[in-house]
């Protein structure tokens, strides 16, 4: 669908008719508006579309489709700096947490008329934004400190403004900004991806309920959860800069009444899905997975870092998805913590996964022993976001790998890796290939994933940059 084609259809018809439309065609509209390129044609079309919709606003535009394509017009309005029609389709939403963000946006490219209203009422704008970070299907936290992150560079040369960010009272009162402080470093060198996915990832019914049971229904029905802002007795923020540390934390300890298992369960509600998507695309882009699964004998996937077996997950759904006449493999995931150890041996005991021989969850790479790979045809060496990590020991890593790889020398043997695009994240895994044995690169790309977390959802994307590599040995 193209948007003249989406606008020709859109304009014949009234709310209620548009209202079907949309919701019978929603994954492809949202598709094609994650792929608009601002331009002045594609500006005048949507302007249409709003018009449209806003000229019979009086016959009820509270349907879920009508709500759905405001808002994914509005979003097109905000990336093409248009604050009138961004004005015209917040007069048309109802209450959600894009709709905050739209405002905030709004306040401050047009409401602040005067210079000194960035100062005065910068607290306004925190507690609009700070509405605006989730609701209990999607985690806007990344779009909304990018946000803050433009509005910072575009107004940090009237005085006195850059010193609000690092206010104290402020700092104490919204999060939000305590976690820009910490992430800044990170926005302020995002870089331009030159890859485009034309697809927009949800989780299958299979991994669907599978999330549910090992940690979101845990979470959503504790007893000390208020969902979906206070989780486990503690605010989102408190748990994702100091509970898993923005994915770096201490798994195997406490933190105050929090046991190592919940602490777990928190990072799979925060982290898990996003890396599950991204794994899921990098076995897609590698469709000759699904050959070595087929082979006589088995698939060794090695998870270094595996957490709670996310890529594991990530593996297993592909498979299914791809309804090959075999879907088995035998997975080793390798953790440095007791608890996420414990939680990769939960994840891979569900109703899909059936491995070929054995599975094993072990501590360092040199506890894999010989005969456990006796039925071996290949080897997969996974990392996801491994490198991100601040005590990563590259050495000692270069060196059981290429143990690994001597090893087993007469099989086909590839490491698949994935990271933020954060070049300062980077700088590990760069010179960790230069101890590596010979290889090929297979994969080199930098890409932008798109997903919701829930199925037939109508919320706009969630995206996520990711740096992706593929090597052969």
């Amino acid at each position: 669908m193209t948007l003249e084609e989406l606008k020709i259809e859109s304009l014949q018809f009234d709310l209620a008719e548009l209202n079907e439309f949309v919701s019978e065609n929603r994954d492809e509209i949202k598709l094609l508006f994650s792929n608009l390129v601002v331009s002045p044609s594609v500006t005048r079309d949507c302007i249409e579309l709003i018009r449209h919709i806003h000229s019979k606003r009086r016959h009820g535009i509270d349907t879920v489709g009508i709500q759905f394509f405001v808002t994914i017009l509005a979003f097109y309005f905000k990336s093409a700096n248009n604050t009138a029609f961004v004005q015209t389709c917040i007069t048309n939403l109802q209450d959600n947490v894009l709709k905050y963000r739209l405002q905030a946006w709004f306040q401050y490219k047009f409401e602040y008329r005067q210079t000194n209203s960035h100062l005065t009422r910068f607290p306004q704008y925190l507690e609009k934004i700070s509405k605006a970070i989730a609701d209990e299907n999607e985690d806007y936290t990344d779009d909304v400190l990018s946000d803050l992150h433009s509005y910072f560079f575009e107004f940090s040369h009237i005085a006195g403004f850059q010193e609000l960010f690092d206010s104290p009272d402020l700092l104490k009162k919204f999060p939000i900004l305590s976690e820009y402080k910490k992430r800044k470093g990170a926005l302020d060198y995002r870089i331009e991806l030159h890859e485009n996915v034309d697809k927009i990832f949800t989780p299958s019914r299979f991994t669907e309920q599978l999330f549910n049971e090992k940690f979101i229904d845990y979470i959503k029905y504790h007893d000390s959860t208020v969902w979906n802002n206070i989780l486990l007795g503690l605010d989102t923020f408190t748990i994702r800069s100091e509970v898993i540390n923005f994915g770096q934390a201490n798994f195997d300890k406490p933190y105050k009444k929090l046991q190592p298992a919940d602490i777990v369960k928190l990072y799979c509600y925060f982290n898990m899905r996003k890396h599950y998507y991204s794994s899921l695309y990098l076995f897609e882009r590698c469709a000759w997975i699904k050959k070595l699964v087929s082979k006589e004998g088995c698939l060794k996937f090695i998870d270094v870092g595996c957490g709670p077996a996310t890529s594991g997950i990530a593996l297993t759904d592909y498979l299914l998805s791809t309804k090959s006449s075999k879907q088995q493999f035998d997975y080793i995931g390798v953790d440095y913590y007791n608890s996420m150890l414990a939680a990769a041996a939960d994840f891979m005991t569900n109703s899909v996964y059936k491995e070929c021989t054995n599975n094993d969850f072990i501590k360092s790479i040199t506890e894999i022993k010989n005969n456990d790979f006796s039925n071996a045809n290949s080897i997969l060496i996974n990392t996801c976001y491994l490198f991100a990590s601040p005590t990563l020991k590259i050495d000692l890593l270069a060196t059981e790998i290429n143990n690994l790889l001597n090893t087993y020398s007469s099989l086909p043997r590839f490491l698949l890796f994935q990271n933020t695009t954060d070049e300062t994240k980077n700088i590990k895994y760069e010179l960790f290939k230069k101890k590596l044995l010979k290889h090929d690169l297979l994969l080199s790309e930098k890409v932008t994933i798109k997903y919701n977390n829930q199925r037939n959802s109508f919320y706009p994307p969630v995206h996520e940059s990711i740096y992706f590599e593929v090597l052969k040995f």
